[in-house]
């Protein structure tokens, strides 16, 4: 295992590599875009002197290969990941004070995916083609039919007009301080908690409805085994052959869409960040797109690959302590 993981890490590495060099030349197929709109902010009346000024203090002006792309690739292995041609900060301290929403939208809307699909996947598969399982599957195909920001701004407006209740129009407060120990941080808590509700349950429940999908066929094709009649003919009680024998042994595949799903965490939260105005990486990422800021948009799509990559290894992990029969050569 020690070295099928290793190899992963080394694979890894080469990936992420060549999503780098990658993304670097697409970004920089057409740099005037961003030059463009850096000079009609400048106080210098002629254009191309303003573009000149601005390509200098860029480092746009220096040929892209090899100057810029070993300059890039140079910042890179130091975790530097540029300064925003916008607001000339570094990414990285923006990416510092904006992964704490992000990772508290995205738990949140992983748990209640999971608190959703793991219950009502069981049920649905253990009373086959009975009334429950029929109202449990049309609610996950409208779930998974209707997307998630038509969903959010439904929610948004019903809770408005008939529960006469909106999510609290308040700054994003850290919950975790770093010490001194700030007393105002269960407040604090409190309130994101407020912000992030509704966009986690919108996301959640979309998120869910997938997962329970492959719950149930993965239970349904388990279920049919020898080992579950026998456990039947035993007279074992059915929540021990449920939960012990049936569900462990689903818990394979759909590790696999949770992974994927996670994945989908990251770039998916562009959307509800977007629309719930939360300071978070998504939100950080429209922008950089919006103004072609070129080291934002490459240090985002780093960050989602590099996610990706790494949980794809953590679910193969997972595998091989799901199932005692996996092993890696």
């Amino acid at each position: 295992m020690q070295a099928y993981i290793v190899r992963r890490l080394l694979l890894n590495l080469v990936v992420l590599f060549l999503v780098a060099t990658l993304v670097f030349v697409a970004l920089r197929i057409d740099p005037d875009n961003v030059v463009q709109l850096a000079a009609q902010g400048t106080q210098i009346t002629d254009i191309e002197e303003a573009k000149r000024a601005i390509k200098r203090t860029l480092g746009l002006d220096k040929p892209v290969f090899p100057d810029q792309y070993f300059t890039y690739l140079g910042d890179l292995l130091r975790l530097d990941l540029g300064e925003s041609f916008r607001t000339r900060t570094p990414v990285m301290d923006e990416i510092k004070n904006r992964i704490g929403p992000s990772l508290e939208l995205g738990i949140l809307q992983l748990l209640v995916a999971l608190v959703v699909a793991i219950p009502v996947g069981i049920v649905s598969a253990v009373r086959q083609d009975r009334w429950i399982d029929y109202v449990l599957r049309s609610v996950a195909i409208f779930f998974l039919g209707v997307p998630v920001f038509v969903l959010a701004v439904f929610v948004l407006l019903g809770a408005a007009r008939y529960l006469d209740w909106s999510p609290p129009l308040t700054t994003y407060r850290d919950p975790f301080p770093v010490p001194p120990f700030d007393t105002s941080a269960p407040e604090d808590l409190w309130v994101n908690l407020q912000i992030m509700a509704i966009p986690a349950v919108v996301g959640g429940l979309g998120t869910g409805a997938v997962i329970m999908r492959f719950l149930r066929s993965q239970m349904l094709e388990v279920l049919r085994q020898d080992y579950i009649r026998t456990a039947w003919a035993k007279g074992l009680k059915e929540r021990v052959i449920i939960m012990r024998h049936a569900f462990k042994n689903a818990l394979i595949p759909v590790v696999t869409v949770i992974g994927l799903v996670l994945g989908t965490l990251v770039s998916g939260n562009v959307v509800l960040e977007s629309i719930f105005i939360i300071p978070g990486i998504g939100l950080y990422a429209v922008e950089g797109v919006r103004q072609n800021d070129y080291p934002v948009v490459q240090a985002m799509v780093l960050l989602v690959a590099s996610f990706l990559v790494f949980v794809n290894l953590a679910v193969d992990v997972v595998y091989a302590w799901l199932d005692p029969r996996i092993r890696y050569a």
